[in-house]
């Protein structure tokens, strides 16, 4: 893959993801790991010229409200899931280039790798 797009909360093995990326792919979390820290393989990133970058949508604060504010107009995502195999990633990202996904592809992770 190019990109990984990481919106989960919590830690997760890293090197799975790494290797799943390209030479001069990209990790992108918006996700707040429960660790201040990730460990990244070093040999991977550094051989394939990856990049881990991240950022935060909002402050805690107005993340919190935000979640309060669904929960009580019980407001929830509209999201398509698929398997994270080959064809649960081909599927998916066949909607979203073809602009038919609506309005987010979630690829799940399978229970033997799950946390």
């Amino acid at each position: 893959m190019d990109y990984i797009l990481n919106t989960h909360v919590g830690d997760l093995p890293w090197d799975i993801f790494v290797n799943l990326l390209l030479t001069n792919g990209t990790l992108i979390n918006l996700g707040i790991a429960a660790k201040p820290s990730m460990e990244i393989p070093y040999m991977p990133a550094l051989f394939n010229q990856l990049k881990v970058v991240g950022s935060l949508v909002a402050s805690r604060h107005v993340v919190n409200k935000m979640f309060e504010f669904a929960a009580r107009h019980n407001i929830k995502p509209e999201i398509e899931e698929y398997d994270m195999t080959v064809k649960g990633c081909r599927e998916g990202f066949k909607r979203v280039t073809e602009q038919q996904a609506r309005y987010r592809v979630v690829l799940n992770v399978p229970r033997n790798l799950a946390l």
